[in-house]
């Protein structure tokens, strides 16, 4: 269930202060308890307690995060999240294609009983809304992120859509696909340590994947 009830202040780009201008978001009960604590301590000036001390910036991550997620999960309240064996069932009638045209990707997903919101949604917060052609991996890697609860549980799934081998470059192009707007913890950084850790290696498998070091830090 999306909670209504939190308007968060944006910030001054130039001063990098809260201003007036007020912006309603639509979040999660968990995540208004949490931004809530976090604005009341940015408010107060604490220094102490539960949550650590925490910049501006660091506050309108979370709320840009939030909002994100919310972008498509406000799509489920007229129509359910995909369930994963219809996104594997579009990866098989994808044909191995790289990339669909917006027109495809309706019609089989259609098919699928992928409802239309559903997929706009992705499309927008996937950028792809104008694009001509949609890249099947970040398109279903992106459904596939909706219908998960933790990043654990992205990881997981993503190695039953996929296959129990994927190859590293591709598997690092999946989780850059959270970057930078998804989860403001796969910055810059997070991915060039992501490629390090997987050296040479040619494929990685979910075991594997979930001992890597910058990987455990997320779960």
């Amino acid at each position: 269930m999306l909670a209504e009830g939190l308007r968060c202040k944006k910030t001054d780009p130039q001063s990098g202060h809260f201003g007036e201008r007020w912006e309603h978001l639509q979040l999660s009960n968990d995540q208004l308890r949490c931004l809530a604590a976090i604005n009341n301590q940015v408010s107060d000036g604490a220094t102490d307690g539960l949550i650590p001390v925490l910049t501006v910036q660091s506050v309108l991550s979370l709320i840009l995060y939030f909002k994100n997620l919310s972008n498509v999960a406000s799509s489920v309240q007229q129509a359910s999240a995909p369930k994963l064996d219809q996104l594997k069932q579009f990866y098989v009638r994808a044909e191995g294609a790289q990339q669909l045209t917006p027109e495809q990707v309706y019609a089989v997903a259609n098919q699928l009983g992928i409802a239309k919101s559903i997929v706009g949604k992705v499309l927008a917060v996937g950028r792809m809304t104008d694009s001509p052609g949609i890249d099947v991996d970040k398109f279903l890697f992106l459904l596939l992120v909706m219908t998960c609860d933790n990043f654990r549980a992205v990881l997981s799934q993503l190695f039953s859509l996929f296959g129990q081998n994927i190859e590293s470059s591709r598997f690092h192009l999946f989780i850059s696909y959270l970057a930078p707007d998804m989860d403001p913890d796969i910055t810059s950084q997070f991915l060039i340590d992501l490629e390090q850790q997987l050296g040479e290696r040619g494929a990685i498998t979910y075991e594997e994947a979930v001992q890597l070091p910058v990987i455990q830090s997320k779960l």
